[in-house]
């Protein structure tokens, strides 16, 4: 009997060992062929074909996992052809179960994988244990280095405040020097201290030693040091606070100081606008137009005007005629900027200087100057 063809359609060859009814064939003799029906499926699981006959279809079944065909050798002795999966070509030998070992390669793999993962883990550790380290040794030399330098910054601040002490104690006792033994010789000898003591001390208690001693010294050396002791203190060298409070008139020592019920005009007239009076900055003048008096000289027949200043002697002219709008009453006392005047019917107008006490009265009957 001959083999099927084996690219018969419908006649496909059964695997060697399995006869078509199902039972394991027995090996032949040399020079003869094992016979399978026509029509029969080789089931998987059944030995493979010897060398030199065809491989049977394989199925999707068959494509997975490892499959073991016994087969008889030559010799009578069983051996196993291995297939891998996908491999219809390669068959290896084996020698012992006939399954071959699974692959150790992604074990290794993950294991060689943790440990690199474990050595940077420790790098990552290690190195910010190293920075934090420098970053406590750095605080800790700049702290040193600030603990260090404390004490001489310390020192040199008590150095300065100390400095600044001793100066306002020592221009303070100028100051109040001033105030117990007032000199009225030369007026820098008293601005000298004052504007020393107000560079360094904005203290109110030190405005007030100031302030005493320009009352002192006023009131010792008289209208033209106090209004000399004022030019001193007001220069553009002189503390702003300085200036500000030599510029009231407040510590002036009065010789003549104006009622308390005055009234603050710039120029006044009376009702009969003979006597006309006008206030300026540093004095006061008035002028008569008909008097019965002898005149000024010079001033025959001719308007007089009397001219006060904060310090110092009249001055009656003829050189000039003023005007005034404000008309007010007979009774009324008039203060302005360190002058005041009065308004009598029977004695007529008085104007003075509060500060030197020195003035003039003028009425139709009579001018006299004091």
């Amino acid at each position: 009997m001959t083999a099927p063809d084996e690219n018969q359609e419908g006649n496909p060859q059964l695997p060697f060992g399995q006869q078509g009814d199902g039972q394991p064939s027995v090996p032949q003799e040399s020079g003869q062929t094992e016979q399978f029906p026509t029509g029969q499926s080789y089931p998987a699981g059944q030995p493979y074909p010897p060398n030199g006959q065809s491989q049977p279809p394989i199925d999707d079944t068959q494509r997975s996992g490892f499959f073991n065909y016994p087969s008889m050798t030559d010799s009578g002795q069983q051996s196993a052809f291995t297939r891998g999966p996908f491999d219809q070509g390669n068959f290896q030998h084996s020698n012992g179960s006939g399954m071959k070992p699974p692959s150790r390669a992604p074990l290794n793999f993950m294991i060689f994988a943790g440990f690199v993962l474990v050595i940077v883990i420790m790098g990552i550790f290690i190195f910010r244990v190293f920075r934090m380290g420098q970053e406590i040794a750095t605080s800790d030399n700049s702290d040193s280095t600030s603990s260090l330098s404390t004490p001489a910054t310390d020192s040199s601040g008590d150095a300065e405040e100390t400095t600044t002490v001793d100066q306002v104690a020592e221009a303070r006792a100028a100051v109040v020097a001033l105030s117990t033994d007032p000199t009225c010789t030369n007026v820098s000898d008293a601005t000298t201290p004052i504007i020393a003591l107000a560079s360094v001390s904005n203290e109110s208690s030190d405005s007030t030693v100031i302030t005493d001693a320009l009352a002192a010294l006023s009131e010792k050396c008289g209208a033209d040091f106090t209004i000399e002791l004022q030019d001193g203190l007001t220069t553009d060298s002189a503390p702003t606070s300085l200036r500000t409070l030599a510029s009231d008139t407040s510590w002036w020592y009065l010789q003549k100081a104006a009622p308390e019920d005055a009234v603050s005009v710039q120029d006044f007239t009376t009702q009969v606008n003979n006597i006309r009076c006008v206030f300026g900055d540093d004095d006061v003048a008035c002028s008569i137009y008909v008097y019965d008096y002898v005149s000024p000289t010079g001033c025959e027949g001719r308007t007089a005007t009397y001219t006060l200043g904060r310090t110092g002697d009249v001055l009656a002219d003829c050189e000039s005629e003023l005007n005034a709008t404000t008309v007010l009453d007979y009774g009324t006392t008039v203060e302005y900027n360190g002058f005041a005047c009065t308004l009598d019917q029977t004695t007529g107008i008085e104007c003075w200087s509060e500060l030197s006490g020195h003035g003039f009265q003028l009425r139709r009957a009579a001018g006299t100057t004091y």
